[in-house]
């Protein structure tokens, strides 16, 4: 079902790059949320998502990854990288131009920023967590983990969101999710890990009427802001 919703914030472009920004009421500077969107690419479920963020006092930023040229292609290139080579590749690259960009601008606190991610996004999130020095924060939803646990070693604070009922071996579903809060517990992490009853993949999307799971949705979105309360706005 398509959403009916009045947006808030306003689609712009920079560095080559299609975006849309959401920005609280009141004087600055804010803490910033950057957010990566699922498979469907930049549409208004995730334009609200941002709203939802500038609500509660971020700026938040979406940016396009599918913004260089044909969509189809963008996507395969992108779903390519995050599979076959472990997020590494243009598609990092731009998430990590567009948290530079966030962090420039003159009503973000720069050093209070951090990204949430959703399917696909939500494993960016996940690397952007563990590879980008500048993230205070992620939020994952049914994201999966990088091919090298390792990888956590260097990791800010990360809470994660998952499906009981996510597909099957896709690496996105509750036995991720063990895995990644065993490998944070043992690195003594900061990590709030959760797994929902019942809910499937997709569960947070409003749009997607056979997955959307609303008393799921809430909690985690609560869940979420709490931690970002705790470690990016602190």
């Amino acid at each position: 079902m398509a959403l009916s919703v009045t947006l808030a914030g306003r689609d712009i472009e920079f560095d080559g790059l299609k975006a849309y920004i959401s920005e609280p009421t009141g004087t600055g500077p804010h803490p910033g949320v950057l957010v990566i969107h699922e498979i469907f690419g930049l549409n208004d479920q995730i334009r609200h998502t941002a709203d939802r963020f500038a609500a509660d006092g971020y700026t938040a930023l979406v940016v396009d990854m599918f913004s260089r040229g044909n969509k189809a292609i963008c996507i395969m290139r992108v779903m390519m990288q995050s599979i076959l080579r472990d997020g590494r590749g243009s598609g990092f690259d731009d998430l990590q131009t567009a948290r530079a960009y966030l962090q420039g601008l003159k009503d973000v606190d720069a050093n209070r920023v951090g990204v949430i991610g959703f399917c696909f996004g939500g494993g960016y999130a996940m690397l952007m967590a563990c590879r980008d020095e500048e993230t205070r924060a992620a939020s994952v939803f049914y994201g999966r983990a990088p091919h090298d646990l390792d990888e956590f070693a260097n990791a800010c604070p990360i809470v994660g969101s998952y499906g009981e009922r996510d597909f099957p071996g896709a690496g996105s579903g509750p036995e991720t999710a063990l895995k990644i809060a065993q490998k944070l517990k043992r690195l003594d992490k900061p990590f709030s890990i959760k797994v929902y009853p019942g809910a499937m993949h997709g569960f947070f999307n409003e749009e997607r009427s056979q997955t959307y799971d609303p008393i799921a949705a809430e909690d985690a979105w609560q869940r979420t802001l709490s931690f970002f309360d705790e470690f990016i706005r602190r």
